[in-house]
């Protein structure tokens, strides 16, 4: 038995076919060797409070049921537990968000419990991973499309840890010192990342810096994912739903391909460092260049290298190199362009805004429909005094905007582009823009991403480890 204090709250938006998922995880709550725990359930209508009183009086812990009427949106109920564990940030050791549906069992939490200060010491998060449980028994990836290759793996402690490509599981758990670095970071507020209300507060404090995020699972040696890591997402509906891509990847398919230890990439970390500093670009270059002859297995020096040489100038060698890699390894196309957008960051926290301007440009030849690149491009180009009127058309900016998904732009980023492009006083320009503003009561658009320079601290690491 730990001597622990942990609250717990979980949305409860009712409905009866999933009343079951709920009593489900509230009997699993009993197993936890937790001196106290205090469950909260945030719910919608009163109806709930009947159905679920003579379950919870028969639990060993205490529930509470919170009726929030009235909601503008129904997933606004996901968002109702900040302020109340605010309040009782100081009263508890442990506290828990999680979705009304995911489950997970005593011995991964208390796996979790012992990974978790270690692993938070050395800046990361101890994450879970979410699976569902087929008809024959197997159990899949909730949130993985696709599976992870030739991937880097770190030693903490005793263990193995590797950060996966898609970090989200629905739920967050922290101690009293990790809620209290979590309401002063911007993802207290909104998530600081894209997806919908919903996701956005179950994501925790994983995105910290923008772009990228804190999350690490542990791993085996024989390349399988440590059991104690999986949660389980009782509707099973991805993996039972055969035009989903989702829940298709089996657990034991998530990492592929070899596996490379960090301790023997970041061996390299001064004389790269060094080079970046001084921005000899042509080192750098030099310097990847011997090391794919060394160690032409690790896919993130090609990604390096042919950044070395966009930077260099030599833009035809850098979408050589990158080519070569893609008709390779297709399924890093994903992994390149956030490279690219997080050195992009780099290069604009440091005010080296034209190497910034030039990496977005080949973002958006990657991916020409990205609202948030172009609208950091037409940033770049009225502050490098290059701006083209014709690129708002050109680029069909007033048509991806209507296009995007919800939670996909940044108001911020949307509303600090357009002041730089108003500041023209151009008349094209701002009958343009006033279009585009008719499109904005349409969207959920969010608030996350600041583009004030000098406020914009530098993203973890220098973005090319």
């Amino acid at each position: 038995m730990y001597n622990l204090k942990f609250l717990v709250h979980i949305p409860f938006h009712y409905s009866l076919p999933r009343e079951k998922y709920l009593l489900q995880i509230l009997e699993n709550f009993q197993s936890y060797q937790l001196k106290t725990i205090n469950v909260v359930i945030d719910t919608n209508t009163e109806e709930s409070k009947e159905r679920l009183s003579k379950f919870i009086e028969q639990l060993s812990f205490n529930v509470e049921i919170h009726c929030h009427k009235n909601l503008l949106d129904p997933f606004d109920l996901t968002w109702t537990h900040r302020q109340q564990i605010l309040e009782q940030k100081d009263n508890y050791d442990l506290f828990m968000y999680s979705e009304d549906d995911i489950l997970i069992p005593w011995t991964h939490f208390e796996d979790w419990l012992i990974d978790n200060e270690q692993i938070y010491n050395k800046g990361y998060i101890r994450g879970f991973v979410r699976v569902e449980e087929s008809k024959d028994g197997k159990l899949y990836l909730t949130d993985f499309e696709t599976s992870m290759f030739n991937t880097v793996i770190f030693k903490i402690g005793k263990k193995y840890y590797f950060q996966p490509k898609y970090p989200y599981y629905a739920c967050w758990v922290y101690n009293q010192k990790q809620l209290h670095d979590f309401i002063q970071s911007p993802a207290w507020i909104d998530g600081n990342c894209q997806g919908n209300i919903r996701e956005r507060a179950a994501v925790g404090m994983m995105w910290k810096i923008n772009g990228h995020h804190d999350i690490v699972l542990p791993i085996n040696v024989d390349k399988t994912i440590d059991t104690k890591a999986l949660i389980y997402h009782l509707p099973n509906n991805y993996q039972n739903n055969p035009d989903e891509p989702l829940g298709k990847i089996p657990v034991d398919n998530l990492i592929r391909g070899k596996l490379f230890e960090r301790e023997k990439l970041v061996k390299w970390d001064a004389e790269i460092c060094s080079y970046l500093q001084a921005e000899d670009y042509t080192a750098l270059r030099e310097f990847y260049e011997k090391l794919i002859e060394t160690e032409p297995e690790i896919p993130s020096v090609y990604c390096k290298l042919g950044l070395a040489y966009l930077l260099e100038g030599k833009e035809e060698e850098a979408q050589l190199t990158w080519s070569l890699l893609l008709m390779n390894q297709g399924e890093l196309s994903d992994d390149l362009y956030f490279f690219l957008h997080h050195e992009a960051l780099r290069q604009h926290s440091i005010h080296n805004l034209k190497n910034a301007w030039l990496i977005r440009s080949y973002l958006r030849e990657m991916r020409p429909n990205d609202i948030n690149n172009i609208l950091y491009l037409i940033y770049l180009e009225v502050n490098l005094n290059i701006f083209v009127v014709g690129h708002l058309t050109d680029w069909n900016l007033l048509e991806i905007f209507e296009s995007s998904a919800k939670g996909d732009i940044y108001t911020s980023l949307v509303l600090e582009t357009f002041h730089e492009l108003k500041k023209l006083n151009i008349p094209e320009v701002t009958n343009y823009l006033s279009r585009c503003e008719l499109k904005f009561p349409s969207l959920e658009i969010q608030t996350s991403e600041s583009l004030v320079i000098k406020k914009r601290e530098s993203p973890k690491g220098d973005g090319w480890r």
